[in-house]
């Protein structure tokens, strides 16, 4: 019988907990291993009386939206929110939070589908996005906000911060030798996982390697040893799951 490597989820630990937990309901060996933590900032919502689009463009992004969604709709009663799909919209329409767009993919993806939207706009709508701060230093966020800035006034937040996860370096040191294939769904936790294999020189051998999103694979394979795999591509995690457990079945 072959040997069943398990996929390390190096997402945020509570939403690495989750998948994990999911894989491992379908027959496969998945576990925690999270590479990076998030914290809500303090911000503040923009002066404008203008109609508003809400772009959410993450999960926590949709958190940190529903701590203030009472105020938003009391200052907007038309706002209007477009959410990257399917974890990020399905998290809001959960709760009760109506989203008009839905889109998969990234940042891109995102802009380019409401660039379309406010075109046909006569007033055009203001746009509030609540990112984090390593989002906004992306260049793909920086490609959507030039586009949607040729076209209306986009009020950028930084609405969460992205940190190093504080337990990395003790599952690097777990794992150190040992065989595993890992889904990475930002730049932040490739960028996590290499910072910390330098500096400990531990970590586990990597045979085979899934990034959700271009700007994930880029960091994958701009830092990659050379022995190791390059990774495949996938717009959203929900692609990943369906597709690799799913359809294929694979152990």
């Amino acid at each position: 019988m072959p040997e069943q490597l398990p996929w390390l989820i190096t997402r945020d630990l509570e939403d690495s907990h989750a998948l994990a937990k999911r894989l491992c309901a379908l027959g496969h060996a998945a576990q925690p291993f999270a590479c990076i933590a998030r914290k809500a900032l303090p911000f503040a919502l923009p002066e404008t009386k203008a109609n508003l689009c809400i772009l959410v463009s993450s999960v926590f992004g949709a958190q940190c939206l529903w701590g203030v969604w009472p105020q938003c709709l009391v200052r907007w009663p038309h706002l209007s929110v477009a959410a990257l799909a399917p974890q990020t919209s399905q998290w809001l329409k959960a709760r009760g939070v109506p989203v008009f767009l839905e889109v998969a993919g990234g940042a891109k993806q995102l802009a380019e589908k409401v660039a379309e939207v406010l075109a046909a706009q006569n007033p055009r709508d203001e746009l509030l996005w609540l990112t984090g701060h390593a989002g906004a230093a992306r260049k793909e966020q920086a490609w959507a906000m030039e586009k949607l800035q040729a076209l209306t006034r986009v009020h950028r937040v930084l609405a969460y911060a992205t940190t190093t996860a504080p337990g990395l370096e003790q599952q690097m040191a777990q794992w150190h030798g040992k065989r595993a294939r890992m889904l990475f769904c930002s730049p932040s936790a490739c960028e996590a996982f290499f910072e910390v294999r330098k500096a400990l020189e531990k970590s586990p051998v990597v045979v085979e390697v899934a990034c959700v999103g271009n700007s994930t694979l880029q960091a994958w394979e701009k830092d990659k040893k050379a022995s190791e795999p390059p990774s495949s591509l996938w717009t959203h995690v929900e692609a990943f799951v369906q597709e690799t457990f799913h359809t294929k079945g694979k152990p």
